[in-house]
């Protein structure tokens, strides 16, 4: 039997502690629960940060408002498609769900991709927390949204490159 690598055991050991019920997939029989597991935790994230930035303050100035509109609706959106993503995975009868042993190297992977996701989750909660302190000038809430906006593509690439792996895909 193959020994997970520390960067393994690392990556499940912080999922494992943060996911109530996650414990990962090296075993058959806890592959699905696990996946549901996490992205259960994703989705429940996700739609706490669509509340959170849908409480953004207005704008100091009114010109400045139409703008701050275009960046709420514009993260909301790309907010929304993640979540239905992770409510809707394309892989519900892949391969990863049926077989008894899965090479280390794509465990491996996977939990860096859902690792990756999290950090991501609280990289966006820090900065719509901050963006939400902060005074609400352009050029304020312009860097903010630039923040946000990588932190967004960055999660959706990382989930992408996770279900890619699911579906047998390898990077």
């Amino acid at each position: 039997m193959n020994q997970p690598s520390s960067s393994q055991n690392t990556a499940l050991n912080a999922l494992s502690q943060s996911i109530e019920g996650y414990s990962g997939y090296e075993k058959l029989g806890q592959r699905r629960q696990s996946d549901i597991r996490f992205r259960q935790h994703l989705i429940n994230n996700t739609n706490q940060l669509l509340s959170q930035i849908s409480e953004i303050p207005q704008a100091a100035q009114p010109e400045d408002q139409e703008l701050l509109d275009e960046f709420v609706k514009s993260t909301q959106r790309k907010l929304s498609t993640i979540c239905q993503s992770l409510q809707n995975p394309t892989y519900e009868s892949a391969s990863f769900f049926k077989s008894e042993k899965l090479p280390s190297y794509r465990e491996e992977h996977i939990y860096d991709f859902e690792q990756r996701m999290k950090d991501e989750v609280t990289n966006l909660f820090e900065e719509i927390s901050e963006l939400s302190k902060n005074s609400k000038h352009r050029h304020v809430f312009r860097d903010h949204f630039l923040h946000i906006k990588d932190f967004v593509d960055n999660f959706n690439q990382a989930l992408f490159e996770r279900e890619a792996l699911v579906l047998g895909d390898d990077y």
